[in-house]
C-alpha cells in the first residue's frame, strides 16, 4: 500500500513528487497524458513565465525540464505511470482504492493535482477558416519580422503580445474592453513594445493565409 498516491504530473505533482521522496514516502504518480509537465508542456512550452520565486523569466519548458530533473532523483523509487487516468477513488476504512484506466492502487492519501485539466479554445466566429490564425503557439520562431495581432486582454493574450515582440516589431493587440485582466504591469510593459486597440470586437476577418 502507498502512503501517497499523486494524480497528475504537471508542475505541482512533479514538485510534490520530489517533496515525497526527500521524505522516504511510498508514494506513485498517475498522468493521464504521455508526458509530464500539464498545460506547460501541452499548450505553453514557449510561453515565458515572469511570476516565479528565483526566476525573473524562464520558459515553459526550461521550467519542467528543471522539475523533471529534480524529480528524477527519487524516479525509481516514485514511478510516475503515463497514460492512466483515475476513473473512481473509494473510502475504505482507512484507506483510499483508487481504480486507473490499467489498475486498482490503494493509498493512505491521494493529492489531486491535476491542475486545469484540458481545454478547448473559443474560437472566432468566422466562415473561413486560416491556418495562420492560431490558438496556441509551439513555436515563437514563425513570428519573426511579421505583422501579428493578438485578441484578448487576458494575462495569456498580454504574455504571448509581450514575448512575440521579442521577433518582431509589428504587433497590435485588440480588446473589446478598455479594462484588462492581466496584471497592469504586464499591459504597461506591452504599451513600450506594441500598440493596443480598443474597445473594439472582431465582426470577421478578410484576407489569406
Amino acid at each position: 500500500m502507498l502512503e501517497v498516491l499523486i494524480i497528475g504530473a504537471g508542475p505541482t505533482g512533479l514538485y510534490a513528487a520530489f517533496l515525497a521522496g526527500l521524505r522516504n514516502l511510498k508514494a506513485a504518480v498517475i498522468e493521464s497524458s504521455a508526458e509530464a509537465g500539464g498545460q506547460l508542456t501541452a499548450v505553453y512550452k514557449d510561453k515565458f513565465i515572469y511570476d516565479l520565486p528565483g526566476f525573473p523569466k524562464i520558459s515553459a519548458k526550461d521550467y519542467i525540464d528543471g522539475q523533471i530533473l529534480q524529480y528524477e532523483r527519487f524516479k525509481e523509487e516514485i514511478p510516475i505511470y503515463y497514460n492512466e487516468e483515475a476513473i473512481d477513488i473509494k473510502k475504505i476504512e482507512d484507506y483510499f482504492e483508487v481504480t486507473t484506466t490499467t489498475k486498482v492502487i490503494k493509498t493512505k492519501f491521494v493529492l489531486i493535482a491535476h491542475g486545469g485539466g484540458g481545454f478547448v479554445p473559443q474560437k472566432l466566429r468566422i466562415d473561413q477558416h486560416f491556418d495562420n490564425i492560431l490558438y496556441f503557439i509551439n513555436d515563437l520562431n514563425i513570428f519573426k519580422d511579421k505583422k501579428v495581432v493578438v485578441l484578448g486582454g487576458g494575462d495569456s493574450a498580454l504574455d504571448w503580445a509581450c514575448d512575440i515582440s521579442d521577433y518582431t516589431s509589428d504587433v497590435i493587440l485588440i480588446h473589446r474592453r478598455d479594462e484588462f485582466r492581466a496584471l497592469q504591469s504586464t499591459v504597461d510593459l506591452f504599451k513600450s513594445k506594441g500598440t493596443i486597440l480598443t474597445p473594439y470586437l472582431i465582426d470577421d476577418i478578410e484576407g489569406e493565409d
